[in-house]
């Protein structure tokens, strides 16, 4: 089956939405809609749809039930797998169904959706928490596959897609308290180019878990703040003065390897920048935000550090929202 993007973005625009449809119809449209093959990885009983199981290692195919965990230690590894009902390529058409739209424009518009977008959503004891950002799943098997693996924390530095959740829950100092929590985790399916009216968003899988938090909370290095790649204690001391204004102004983190050379059409030097992070601590408070430093060239040699533009680095922009981290971060500065 083939649909174009082009079918998202149409859907506002000529098709009115009914928001309370016959029960009979919606099953009606259903049936006539042109799905995709779903297939299951794993031998699964019926007990497991529509939810997430945790586990401290990677969930891998006919796994016995044996391997789920209820309960585990902040800090240590944790997998998940969704257990879906419907592949999620075909719970978001079946949505758009129940959001109004006829199986006939859907099926004649024809496509090449050849990825499904989703979202993970944590609570902590009945509190959102943290998401993951419109998170893709680019591989092609989502949209057929009733099961789905992803990643808390894997204990490493890799970048796993829902990781993110782990990260954002882990700057919240002020919610992990020791003793016995409620962990929450929602799927929810992503069309971007939906109309508002007719955007998906039914949770898909949902899994809950009882979460004890140590009186000293496990960080790694990579859980905390960018690597540094260069080491120049001179440097960084430098860097860091130009933040005198900011008290809480605590440590640089050369994030480069070195400069960067601007030139101009010429191939006359115009400056010499490098990127970098700047850490802030107030009590127990620790954040961290990307900074640009340069050395203005000014036909002799270059002048003293300054703080440069985003766009001192062509090509290069820094993020522009500072991060919070867990203080406990601060011991990998020393």
């Amino acid at each position: 089956m083939k649909f174009t993007k082009a079918l998202f973005l149409t859907f506002g625009l000529f098709f009115s939405v009914c928001n309370a449809q016959d029960a009979k119809e919606i099953a009606k449209q259903k049936a006539k809609l042109q799905l995709y093959d779903e297939q299951k990885s794993g031998s699964t009983n019926s007990n497991y749809l529509g939810k997430i199981v945790f586990a401290n290692s990677e969930i891998k195919d006919n796994d016995p039930d044996s391997k789920y965990i209820t309960s585990y230690t902040f800090g240590d590894k944790l997998y998940t797998r969704s257990f879906l009902a419907n592949s999620i390529g075909n719970s978001i058409l079946m949505q758009m169904v129940e959001k109004g739209i006829k199986a006939k424009v859907i099926n004649d518009r024809g496509s090449e959706m050849t990825t499904a977008n989703i979202v993970y959503k944590l609570y902590l004891d009945g509190k959102e928490v943290s998401k993951t950002v419109d998170g893709e799943l680019y591989d092609e098997y989502v949209l057929h596959s009733l099961e789905i693996n992803s990643c808390i924390n894997d204990g490493t530095s890799a970048d796993l897609f829902g990781e993110e959740l782990y990260a954002q829950l882990l700057s919240h100092p002020e919610l992990l308290t020791p003793g016995n929590h409620k962990m929450k985790v929602e799927m929810i399916p992503v069309c971007e180019r939906c109309s508002e009216n007719s955007k998906p968003n039914k949770i898909l899988a949902v899994g809950e878990i009882n979460m004890v938090i140590p009186n000293t909370i496990k960080v790694t290095e990579s859980d905390c703040f960018p690597k540094k790649q260069w080491s120049d204690p001179k440097l960084q001391t430098e860097a860091l003065k130009l933040f005198k204004k900011r008290t809480d102004a605590y440590r640089v983190i050369l994030t480069d390897k070195d400069y960067t050379v601007v030139h101009n059409e010429y191939g006359v030097p115009l400056r010499k920048s490098f990127m970098a992070v700047v850490v802030f601590k107030n009590g127990s408070d620790v954040t961290y935000e990307y900074a640009v430093f340069e050395r203005i060239f000014d036909g002799v040699g270059y002048q003293g550090l300054q703080v440069g533009q985003a766009s001192s680095i062509p090509g290069r922009y820094p993020e522009s929202n500072a991060r919070k981290v867990n203080a406990e971060c601060l011991k990998f500065l020393k």
